[in-house]
């Protein structure tokens, strides 16, 4: 009885060991979800609050140019933020230009300069891209005035 009680003691710790073991692993895993899905959440929330700013931004300098006769360029400072006004370029139908500078037109309208390495932006001839962590996509259209966000890559 004496080996068969040693037997079974050897297995009794070995399976404790083996279950510990599966619910290390468990909760690693459970986390490790929990992070990866997190992280897009995040980027998406920060993109529709930035989209909506900038929707909003660029509405206002719209309607400003109306109200200052249509010129080339108007005066602008973003809403709610006490900073020194810009000079932003307008086409013909009243939309911000970003004139090869989408970070600079983003500026301006945000009311903030870019800041981390979270956020990128990128142009080719009549849009200006920003993207979060590489996720989430806002895309400014200057002929028209359209921000759409994006959910993948450009």
């Amino acid at each position: 009885m004496s080996l068969q009680h040693g037997v079974d003691n050897r297995l009794r710790r070995d399976l404790i060991r083996l279950a510990s073991l599966i619910l290390v692993l468990a909760i690693i895993l459970a986390l490790l979800m929990n992070w990866r899905q997190g992280e897009p959440k995040v980027d998406r929330q920060l993109a529709y609050l930035m989209q909506s700013r900038l929707v909003t931004s660029v509405n206002l300098a719209r309607v400003t140019w109306m109200k200052s006769g249509r010129p080339g360029r108007i005066r602008w400072q973003p809403p709610g933020w006490d900073t020194d006004p810009v000079w932003l370029e307008m086409n013909h139908r009243g939309w911000p230009q970003p004139h090869g500078e989408c970070g600079r037109l983003w500026s301006a309208m945000m009311g903030t300069e870019l800041s981390g390495e979270a956020v990128t932006i990128d142009q080719d001839d009549k849009n200006c891209w920003v993207s979060f962590n590489s996720h989430a996509l806002i895309r400014y259209h200057s002929a028209t005035g359209s921000v759409i966000l994006l959910a993948g890559a450009k």
